[in-house]
């Protein structure tokens, strides 16, 4: 397995009205090459202290972090070099000049070869191309966070940092950027370290999800071990045509319904992690008729929830 980043025992404080304020705590973590690594908490947990360091914005105080094997403090300038920063929002660019003009001056500024042609194909990529020549001020949202995505990959990065790329985006534009994102990953090899307080979105995109909260790492794994090992319950609700009480005396005595609320004709439901749907139905449901019923999905937003809670 090939790792693009090797974070271990970072720690690090903030001197503020000579107080020490530690934003981060001993946090160690590994990211595989060409995967989407989401990084979720709070405000002020220490993602952005934890995003600066790998990207060499700021030295590690104690700890170690290497970038494509590299370190990050003797071969900063190489790190630089084959790395990039994605923010949302609108500014950074240059809306009098058009989206062509941006990556040019871009290009001069940072030194890329060949950053003329280089642009078209980027162009191409993120959707841009019949609009290369059009002047930034006459972009959407979407049109502007796709030329700061067009403009990361300039470089040709082998490790993107994405700092809320779709904050303030709409659906179907939402979706048209995890569609790009995702190529840039799958087709072209990017690792990609990706925040946002889009819950379902980071559930959608990433391989792996770390958890930070008061300067600390509380859980690192894909989508679906998150899901599977911190779920405790399953809730349902089902829609009765009619309900017989006969049903209501089975749910009374068994010790696996944690709770239930029933109001008229509707049922909600809660059972202990084991305790499925087709038992319920099988054991508990015979005596009246269901006309609809639906689960409770736990996703991603759920696992941050319960983290946070444990966590106190």
């Amino acid at each position: 397995m090939e790792l693009s980043i090797d974070v271990k025992g970072i720690s690090y404080a903030y001197n503020i009205r000579k107080k020490r304020n530690i934003a981060l705590n001993d946090i160690n973590f590994s990211v595989k090459k060409g995967s989407i690594f989401g990084l979720i908490g709070p405000n002020g947990a220490g993602k952005s202290t934890l995003i600066k360091l790998m990207s060499t914005l700021l030295t590690p105080q104690e700890g170690h972090i290497e970038i494509m094997g590299k370190d990050i403090i003797k071969d900063k300038k190489e790190i630089r070099r084959n790395i990039s920063l994605i923010y949302g929002g609108e500014s950074g660019l240059y809306w009098k000049l058009t989206a062509m003009e941006n990556m040019m001056y871009f290009g001069e500024l940072n030194s890329v070869k060949d950053y003329r042609s280089k642009s078209e194909e980027i162009f191409k990529l993120v959707g841009l191309y019949d609009a290369r020549h059009n002047q930034v001020s006459s972009f959407s949202k979407g049109m502007k966070q796709r030329l700061h995505i067009a403009r990361g990959l300039l470089n040709n990065p082998s490790i993107i940092f994405m700092d809320e790329p779709t904050l303030g985006l709409d659906v179907e534009i939402s979706l048209r950027l995890r569609e790009i994102i995702k190529n840039l990953s799958v087709e072209h090899g990017k690792t990609i370290i990706y925040t946002s307080h889009y819950m379902k979105e980071v559930e959608m995109l990433c391989d792996e999800i770390g958890f930070i909260s008061k300067g600390e790492m509380l859980k690192i794994d894909n989508p679906d071990n998150l899901k599977k090992e911190m779920q405790n319950n399953n809730i349902f609700t089902l829609d009765f045509d009619f309900f017989n009480d006969k049903d209501l005396e089975k749910l009374n005595q068994d010790k696996r319904i944690l709770n239930y609320v029933i109001n008229e004709k509707r049922l909600e439901i809660e059972t202990g992690k084991d305790f499925g749907l087709h038992d319920l139905l099988k054991t508990h449901i015979q005596e009246s008729e269901i006309s609809n019923i639906s689960v409770q999905e736990y996703d991603i937003e759920n696992v941050y929830m319960d983290l946070l809670k444990a966590k106190g």
